[in-house]
Order: C-alpha cells, then structure tokens, then sequence
C-alpha cells in the first residue's frame, strides 16, 4: 500500500491491505472519472421489485468498498486509461468478492458461530432492512424530551447549523426521497425547495451531507486498514454524498438512510462529556416511558435500591410478572464503524467494555440481591441490555465464551422493545411467554434464532405497525412540512 495508508498490526490486516492494493491496481486500469460515475450508477440503482434476493446478488455492499477504495486513491493514476463499461464493474466486484473469499477462509479463527455469522451478515444488513423510518423518527421524538435551554440542544443545533428539528425537516424529505427516487438531489430539486426553507439553511444542510472528491480522498487516506473493514458496514456513511458532476449524490439508499436513522449518536459519538451524558438520560428516559405502557410493575433504580436494601450496583430497571421478572440495564449505544466485526471476541469485549459488559455486572449484581427475597422465589429472572439500537450480538455468551448460565442476558434495540411492550399490551404474549419461547427456540439448533429482533420477525409477534406516540410525532412533521408548502 502507500506509505500514507496506515495498515492495522494483525497479520490479516497486511493480508486485506495487499488483497485491496490488488484490487485497486485493477480498478487504476480505467480513467477515474468513468470508475467513479459507474460506481456511483450502481449503488444508487433502481430497487428491484423482485426483491432482497436478486437486489444481494448483486453484491452492492462489496460496491460500498470499491468505492472506498477508489475515494482514497490517487485520481492522477487513473489519467489516459480506457473508459470502464458496465462490465468491467461486474467484474471487479466479483473479482473483489472472490478475493476476499480467499481472504477470510485463511483467517477463520473464531471460537464462536455467533461471532462467525454476525460477521458474515453485518455487510449486509442495510441491504436486507430497507427504511428503518422507527430509528428515523424515534431521534425526533426524543428532540420533544431535550430542554431547549440544555447543553446538549444548543451542541445538536451548533452541529447542524440550524435548529436540529430544522434539519430534520430536511432531512425527512432527503428520506423518503429514496423510497421512489434515485438519491440524486440535483439544482431543480433543491431550487424546489426553497420556497419552504430559506436558502442559507438549504446550502447549511446540503453541505453538511456532500463532500467534494478532493476532501474525501483526504479523510479516506487517513483511515487504519483493518482486516474488520471488509465486514463493516461501509464507513461512507459518516460522509453520504459526493459533489458531483453539478448533484449532489449519494453513495447509495442504504448509506443515506444509515446518516439520517443514526443521526443523533454518530453525533455525539466522540463528544464523550455533558451532553452525551444527558443524550444517555433522555434514552434511559425513553425505556422508562415504553416500560410504563404495559400493565406490568415497573421499578426504577432508586426503588430497587429501597427493595433490595443494597448499596451494591444495581440496574436501571425491574419489571415484575407474574412467574418471571426483568432486570433491565440500558446503555445508550449503536453498531457504528467503531464497534468491531471481527470474528475474535477480544476486540468487541474491549470496545463494549464500559457499556455493555459493565451492564452484565450491573445485572448480575441486581440478581444476587433479588434472589435474597422471599417475592422473587421461585420465578424467572430474566435479564436484558437494551441498546439504541441493535448490536447484532444476540446475547452476552457471543462474546464471554465462558460465561455460563442457563438464561443468557439478551440484548435488545429500543425498537425490540418498543415492539415486545406493544404486543404485551395488546396480549399476543406476555414478556414470560416471550422470553420463555426465545429460551426454548435457542435450546434447540434447528429453531434457533441470532438476535432477538429474529423472533420477533416471525409469527405470531411480526409486526410492521409504528408505536402511536411515533406515528403521532411522523404525522406532525408532514403537516408542519405540508403547511410550509401550502403557505
């Protein structure tokens, strides 16, 4: 590789680095400008309406990493080539797929399947998922639960340029753009809005989600190579859009999408201070407020304390049912770049050490002191770390090979949860015959299931239907946009 390019210290990592010196060598064969262009045709093609199937075959998250590695290439290299074709395209992702194949069967060294499938599917998950428009408006929704006055608003604003619900206004249209249309936002289109947002907003907003090819080569140089790259999701989305050819275009649906659904906490990720703290209250907050909807009781840290009569740690919540009760720790965190993919536990274990393996002590610390009580013989415990969103880990054991217990703490998003309390309350189940279900189908190979959200995909819980207080809060913004439109 180039000097400039800093390569992880894993022998793999050198492996991957010279797996995509080959492959950008291949790519440096056609003029930039046409690589550029096909690649961009490509991640932003029409969604098949055969569906997920025919639109995997294709490979487009192998694309997200051509793109990649192209951003962070020398352009002059690529000067008075041939002109790349479609076919030329296919051709190197397929060629970069069957390299890497070659890649990973030499280092599978993981001790866990769990681990092995995760990294396996990561990649692909934003391909398979579509419009995630819960992750979307459950940011807006907790924007009505910041103080206007607090640290953390005035950062999110700062950040945005604007007021934060000014740029999710915008960012709402961009959206659902991708639903119907190429995310190619052109001058006709952002001249058509200018008539519902003022035009230093517009520039703000556009500016704040595209990047010029020169700045991207800059910032993609200075990344560390790592074998883990390959199964990441494509870090392009912290930079969505490139400036190109008079548009501003996306690197693809699934990209765009990921910037706007995770918008909050990419935000706030290395801030690390106040306003992530009060970021982790509103989300605590959040857990506090779905709980409180099913007809179970629901206790919160300071009434744990009270019952157990413990000054030890002791999780965020206790919900009791009858014959079983939850221990509930919340920890405000996302499956970004940051968090490993790898198939060793290690590197995941180091990266979640503060969050979600403090949380499995915090739970397991609530556990002892609640099996000292009379009210808790007998009954289930289960216990569960709930994420911002989903960490696709399935449960603790994924990665602490030896820690064995009967119930394994299960990770849950806030979607999971939101969907798991509205079927409660709407009496599909009850959270013992849920998690008692999940332990059964998880005794057994052949109904196992990866991650929670897996079974609450299948009957009789799948459900594609908005909690209220979300479809309420995506109500309110197409009429505060319609009405801007109509004025």
């Amino acid at each position: 590789m180039d000097n400039a390019i800093r390569i992880g210290s894993h022998l793999s990592d050198q492996l991957y680095a010279n797996m995509v010196k080959t492959i950008r060598n291949k790519m440096r064969k056609y003029r930039y400008e046409t690589v550029l262009e096909l690649l961009l045709q490509y991640l932003n093609s029409p969604v098949l309406p055969e569906g997920n199937v025919e639109q995997l075959q294709k490979l487009p998250w192998v694309t997200e990493k051509l793109m990649l590695w192209l951003l962070a290439d020398n352009p002059i290299l690529y000067q008075h080539k041939k002109l790349a074709n479609e076919k030329d395209i296919e051709e190197l992702i397929r060629y970069a797929w069957n390299s890497a194949d070659d890649l990973y069967v030499k280092n599978l060294h993981s001790n866990s399947i769990k681990l092995f499938v995760r990294a396996a599917i990561l990649p692909q998950i934003p391909y398979q998922t579509g419009l995630d428009t819960y992750a979307f408006l459950l940011q807006v929704f907790l924007l009505s639960k910041i103080d206007a006055n607090s640290k953390l608003r005035r950062y999110l604003d700062e950040s945005a340029g604007m007021s934060i619900y000014q740029y999710f206004q915008l960012g709402v249209l961009c959206y659902t753009h991708t639903v119907t249309e190429k995310p190619w936002f052109n001058a006709h289109y952002i001249q058509s809005l200018k008539h519902i947002f003022s035009a230093e907003d517009l520039i703000t907003f556009f500016e704040s989600i595209s990047f010029d090819r020169a700045a991207l080569n800059r910032l993609y140089q200075e990344r560390e190579i790592k074998f883990d790259e390959w199964f990441q999701p494509v870090i392009l989305y912290k930079t969505p859009c490139i400036r190109h050819e008079g548009a501003i275009v996306s690197f693809g649906r699934p990209t765009l999408r990921r910037y706007f659904e995770n918008l909050i906490g990419d935000w706030l990720e290395d801030e690390n201070g106040e306003c992530l703290s009060q970021y982790n209250n509103v989300i605590a907050g959040y857990v506090e407020f779905a709980l409180s909807r099913s007809d179970a009781a629901c206790l919160d840290e300071a009434k744990i304390r009270a019952l157990t009569n413990t000054t030890k740690q002791v999780c965020d919540f206790l919900v009791e049912e009858d014959g079983c009760y939850l221990l509930i720790e919340v920890k405000n965190k996302s499956l970004t770049q940051k968090i490993p993919a790898s198939l060793r536990s290690s590197p995941i274990v180091a990266r979640l050490k503060a969050t979600v393996i403090k949380a499995r002590e915090q739970l397991d610390a609530t556990r002892d002191e609640c099996q000292k009580l009379l009210r808790f013989k007998g009954k289930v415990c289960y216990r569960l770390i709930v994420t911002k969103s989903d960490l696709w880990l399935g449960d603790i054991s994924s990665i602490i090979q030896d820690y064995d217990d009967q119930y394994p703490i299960w990770l849950l998003s806030l979607s999971d949860l939101d969907q798991l309390v509205e079927l409660v309350i709407s009496k599909v189940t009850t959270f013992n015959d849920f998690f008692n279900h999940l332990h059964v189908s998880n005794s057994n190979p052949q109904t196992s299931v990866f991650t929670v959200s897996m079974l609450l995909d299948k009957a009789p819980y799948k459900s594609s239907k908005l909690p209220a207080h979300l479809q309420n809060e995506a109500d309110k913004l197409f009429e505060l946009i319609k009405s801007k439109i109509q004025s």
